[in-house]
């Protein structure tokens, strides 16, 4: 039987850092910028999770659009999930129009309502809010930002279709208030961020995915294990980082 399937490759050839207009090793602040438009079927998104002294897992995403809904304009999402010490867990999504959001293309610097999402690959202030639950976040990077070679995946023949992911702070320190309607909890942590976009949608892209980071010591890692959808013939796609310090160097 003939195999039909489609290509799929993590983009690392000197031609794909230039279709890309990025250097290897070297990361710039407008990286962390908006990389797409905004428009259908793009999709794009910052990401923030932690682990708090206090017991409770924060997470905040700053989302162009719904990923389940990728073939729809511009509808900006602040997602906030929270895995609380006592065992609630919170997944809430604070939905706005499009004239509320604004994002930079020379830096990381996203606007949703009144909320931001903003910093300069070493340190980040994060503000949001859905249904009844807020938080405000302060992140420094303990370690440099850090790119699977292009950080593209590319796909089909023509390499038209991508997936795109960069963890520019793979560690960091947290300082975090978040509320749940009248609560206030105020707690320090590790914390992490990425911010991924693409021009299909991920279900067409991949079947399944694993993801993990962790600290040992002086040691941070990420791992990722993805593999891609039937039509590009179940490829698999493999990342590890392994960091040590700030002034360490992230492979």
């Amino acid at each position: 039987m003939t195999n039909h399937s489609e290509p799929a490759r993590l983009a690392d050839k000197p031609e794909d850092y230039a279709r890309f207009k990025i250097a290897k090793g070297h990361i710039e602040p407008w990286e962390d910028g908006i990389r797409l438009d905004p428009a259908a079927p793009n999709i794009e998104w910052w990401y923030f999770d932690s682990h708090l002294e206090d017991g409770a897992s924060l997470a905040v995403i700053f989302c162009t659009k719904d990923a389940s809904r990728p073939n729809q304009p511009l509808e900006p999402l602040i997602e906030i999930d929270l895995d609380l010490p006592d065992g609630r867990r919170l997944m809430k999504y604070g939905r706005f129009k499009a004239a509320e959001f604004e994002a930079s293309k020379d830096g990381c610097n996203v606007r949703i309502g009144n909320y931001r999402f903003a910093g300069d690959l070493h340190e980040y202030t994060i503000t949001g809010a859905a249904e009844d639950v807020t938080a405000e976040v302060r992140l420094e990077g303990t370690t440099e930002p850090w790119r699977p070679e292009t950080g593209n995946l590319v796909f089909g023949p023509e390499e038209e279709t991508f997936f795109a992911w960069t963890p520019f702070i793979p560690l960091g320190k947290v300082t975090a208030t978040y509320r749940i309607g009248s609560e206030v909890h105020e707690s320090t942590g590790t914390g992490y961020h990425d911010h991924n976009w693409m021009n299909k949608e991920m279900g067409h892209l991949l079947d399944h995915w694993w993801w993990a980071k962790g600290q040992v010591g002086p040691y941070s890692f990420i791992m990722a294990h993805l593999v891609a959808a039937k039509k590009y013939g179940y490829t698999p796609l493999q990342f590890y980082m392994l960091c040590a310090g700030r002034q360490g160097d992230c492979r």
